[in-house]
């Protein structure tokens, strides 16, 4: 399945089957209107570029120059409207197991954007930044109509600003022209890419081909429909974005854990798995799963499901590795006990629960921590904001203790395994001699779960 070109059209990226006639600036193509102003506080603002992915919706206005603060855009304003009531992104179409809910769906496309520009100086958030912070936001949803563009198989329309000069523009992923999350992530990272000074390449598996396709990456080629800001012909895409925004190195180690079967879980023979995972910068691009050591099969991010069948009855060890794009590698282990007649006897079940799966204890999840946000409390440890690092399904909050995954936006409460047992040995304490043995064996017992749980995740 392949969507439609990024064309040149009144200064924009955009993605269509026939490129209408437009007057183009040396094949550069940029605002009518002229160059744009100076960005807003930009003297005053010395961090990494911003890319604000806008999945909520905004009464937009049109323009002479983009202010996404003022959700000014000077792309409606080329249309000839004067406001627009852009829908939010319907995430409905693209729900598929694992993903069931809209942060699920959500959490899996920024996860994408973020792996494409892991390498780069651009921090990308769901969260609107502050009014004297510069930014670029794209906005997720509806259908090229809805701003006025005619359609005819356009999925995207973006500014293009050769050497980031205004790190404050407004563009567009239609969401409701198709429903693969892959699709939808790439036309986010091309149409910023846009913003950010790219132009578009020939090489077809490049986030900038005119056509969106299946595994992309940046890539280099010629510049089919112009040329590259430098004057040339030829683009070497991830270049441009270190020029322009500047470089990262990822050396952040992924992390998985299994949500299910949980460490220590009584199993049938067939076996259904499904794997947790995330990366402070960019994602794990895949998973692979272990059964006694012989891997069983690999999964690309984010559907970390399997199915093992006809396993034998007795302990066995499951292991899951996911690798990210920078070649770093994240495993965890745990052990299960199959019993073919675990679900006739009601016996089936066990063990315990992933980052982002409910809890009312810490005892009950795998990484030793539960966090709460009000009622709701998850599975957890601590993350860093605007990352991946809680993977779909959580997302980092803050809160007293600090930032933590959880279920939603302030984290009201932390649970550490550690807590657990500190009260526990203070109750038994009060007690007399026989109560110390009491007391020494569950320390006994606490130090046996600590070390099993930090063996899991390497």
């Amino acid at each position: 399945m392949t969507h439609l070109l990024f064309l040149s059209w009144l200064g924009l990226g955009i993605l269509g089957f026939q490129p209408p006639q437009a007057a183009q600036c040396g094949g550069i193509r940029v605002n009518p209107n002229g160059p744009a102003p100076a960005a807003r506080f930009k003297s005053g603002y010395n961090g990494p570029q911003i890319l604000y992915i806008n999945f909520d919706g905004a009464q937009l206005k049109g323009g002479a120059f983009d202010d996404p603060h003022q959700n000014v855009s000077w792309i409606i304003g080329s249309n000839s409207l004067s406001e627009v009531d852009f829908p939010p992104f319907d995430h409905e179409p693209y729900v598929a197991a694992p993903l069931v809910t809209r942060e699920d769906v959500i959490g899996a496309i920024v996860g994408m954007v973020r792996d494409y520009y892991a390498a780069v100086d651009v921090v990308v958030t769901t969260t609107r930044p502050p009014d004297d912070v510069p930014y670029t936001m794209i906005m997720v949803g509806g259908h090229p109509q809805t701003i006025g563009d005619p359609g005819g198989g356009e999925v995207g329309v973006a500014p293009f600003d050769c050497g980031n000069g205004n790190p404050s523009q407004i563009g567009y992923a239609f969401a409701a022209e198709f429903s693969d999350i892959e699709y939808l992530a790439t036309t986010i990272a091309h149409e910023a890419g846009h913003s950010f000074g790219l132009a578009h390449v020939d090489m077809e598996h490049a986030i900038m081909y005119p056509m969106v396709t299946s595994d992309p990456y940046w890539g280099e080629g010629s510049v089919p429909d112009g040329k590259a800001c430098d004057g040339s012909s030829h683009q070497n895409s991830l270049d441009v974005l270190h020029s322009n925004l500047g470089a990262q190195t990822d050396g952040s180690k992924p992390w998985v854990q299994f949500a299910d079967p949980g460490d220590g879980a009584t199993v049938p023979a067939r076996i259904p798995i499904t794997l947790r995972a995330g990366d402070a910068r960019g994602i794990p691009l895949d998973a692979k799963i272990f059964l006694d050591g012989e891997e069983w099969g690999s999964k690309p991010w984010p559907f970390f499901t399997f199915t093992l069948v006809n396993v034998s009855s007795g302990t066995h060890t499951l292991r899951a590795q996911v690798q990210d794009r920078a070649g770093n590698i994240g495993i965890t282990t745990i052990t299960v006990y199959v019993d073919p007649d675990c679900t006739a006897k009601g016996t089936c079940g066990g063990g315990l629960n992933a980052i982002g799966e409910p809890c009312t204890r810490a005892s009950q999840c795998e990484s030793g921590v539960c966090a709460f946000t009000g009622a709701a409390g998850v599975c957890s440890e601590a993350c860093q904001l605007d990352t991946s690092s809680c993977g779909w399904g959580a997302r980092c909050s803050g809160g007293p203790e600090g930032t933590f995954c959880a279920a939603g936006n302030q984290v009201t409460e932390v649970l550490h395994i550690s807590d657990e047992y500190l009260m526990s040995c203070a109750a038994t304490g009060a007690r007399s001699s026989a109560g110390a043995g009491l007391m020494l064996l569950g320390l006994v017992m606490a130090a046996a779960v600590i070390l099993r749980k930090t063996g899991k995740r390497k």
